[in-house]
């Protein structure tokens, strides 16, 4: 089919072709620096996601529109930031709270609404490596992508975002990797060490008190944060399901260790570098990898 317009937003592309059609891209391989910027709402007749992704464990998202999960094709369940508890023995834990599933997955499936919101960051579970989206849809404008809940913050990436030694993020931020690696398995959170990075419409967790944000942006000399010994050195990562009738029932689906890197699900799984090149073996190095 001829194009006849192709308009770009860095990971995001619009075409619109002969026969008048406008069919939106989202590049989950887009490696580039440029961040996604999507001026206006932008009507298109098709939404395709170009990522493969992975059934063996779990995924990190941003999506440009507000879609049911319904609609999508290839999902098995979509789970949001609902901040950090406490488990048995008085450590941390991340909470991810359950916004769509497939009712195989949890009887309180069926009672969830599934609306998902554009420029959030989700976590997903897949049923196939590929999603299809159905229906005619609206690309939103651009927003920071980030769901905040005390002093955690799961932010999606807009544009490829790398930590090196020196970045006051390092030994902050955290991982969901939706595959496996290196130390790490599918399905991980893991703590960031030096040389991580994650591609544009994914996203990451960062321990971010409100007074650090707001002292940096007056001076960046001013060290507010938490310290590294004063983050968690493992935690328990549990999925809530709300009923209709309001109960909820929680169900853990691994820990991990933000010091080795290594993280344990509680099903077996294969294991990927950062890269999502695949990687099993004895484990060679920490830090963050996530699946492609």
């Amino acid at each position: 089919m001829t194009l006849v317009k192709s308009v770009h937003y860095a990971a995001i592309s619009v075409e619109v072709n002969e026969d008048g059609d406008t069919v939106a891209t989202v590049n989950g391989m887009y490696n580039g620096y440029d961040g996604v910027y999507v001026p206006e709402e932008i009507s298109v007749d098709t939404l395709i996601f170009n990522r493969e992704f992975t059934t063996s464990g779990y995924s990190t998202i941003v999506l440009p529109v507000d879609i049911n999960g319904s609609s999508i094709d290839g999902l098995r369940q979509v789970l949001k930031f609902d901040g950090m508890g406490v488990d048995g023995n008085g450590k941390k834990k991340v909470q991810m709270r359950a916004v769509w599933c497939q009712n195989d997955v949890n009887e309180a499936c069926s009672s969830l609404s599934g609306n998902l919101t554009a420029y959030t960051p989700y976590i997903i579970q897949l049923a196939d490596n590929t999603l299809t989206f159905h229906g005619k849809q609206k690309l939103l404008p651009t927003e920071t992508p980030e769901t905040r809940v005390g002093d955690w913050v799961f932010r999606g990436a807009l544009e490829r975002r790398e930590w090196y030694d020196g970045d006051g993020e390092v030994g902050k931020v955290y991982g969901y990797a939706a595959g496996n690696a290196t130390g790490v398995s599918a399905g991980d959170f893991v703590k960031f060490t030096n040389g991580a990075w994650i591609r544009p419409m994914r996203a990451y967790l960062i321990n971010e008190p409100l007074d650090r944000s707001f002292a940096r942006g007056l001076n960046k000399n001013v060290k507010v944060s938490v310290a590294d010994e004063d983050l968690p050195e493992t935690i328990e990562v549990e999925v809530i399901y709300e009923r209709e009738d309001g109960t909820e029932e929680t169900t853990v689906i691994g820990h991990f260790n933000t010091r080795t890197g290594e993280f344990i699900l509680n099903r077996p799984a294969r294991t990927f570098d950062l890269k999502g090149r695949n990687v099993n073996g004895t484990p060679k190095a920490k830090g963050m990898y996530i699946r492609k």
